[in-house]
């Protein structure tokens, strides 16, 4: 049979965490409203560009170019960072799953050269593209 009084404590101790978690979230936006300036200056509404005054309109538009070729970076480079671990942890590999880790490891740099096959066929990697 379940005692009453332990079967309510684990509910306080439940709804106790709650509003430790909500007040954890929102302690920082209640101090910021105590702790930020309200009024700043010119200077401190200034963009920061390593100390140099800004020199123009901080709004320019850029080329989608340069968006697709930071995507692909980034998407081929979180690629090579999955590609690590396993390289390092291979002769453990080996000894243990053999055969399938490395066509695994295959297969997964093969979807990884096709990306890069389509990347290079749609002349996405052309820079004077537009």
């Amino acid at each position: 049979m379940i005692q009453t009084s332990a079967y309510w404590t684990q509910y306080l101790l439940v709804g106790m965490l709650m509003l430790a978690a909500i007040g954890m979230a929102a302690m920082p936006i209640l101090l910021s409203r105590f702790i930020h300036p309200h009024q700043p200056g010119k200077v401190k509404s200034d963009p920061y560009e390593c100390g140099v005054a800004p020199d123009g309109d901080p709004w320019i538009r850029f080329r989608i170019s340069f968006y697709r070729y930071a995507l692909i970076f980034v998407l081929f480079e979180v690629e090579v960072a999955l590609l690590f671990p396993w390289a390092a942890d291979y002769k453990n590999l080996l000894a243990g799953t053999g055969s399938f880790a490395f066509l695994e490891m295959a297969v997964f740099l093969f979807v990884l050269g096709a990306g890069l096959a389509w990347v290079w066929a749609k002349k996405d990697l052309e820079w004077d593209r537009e």
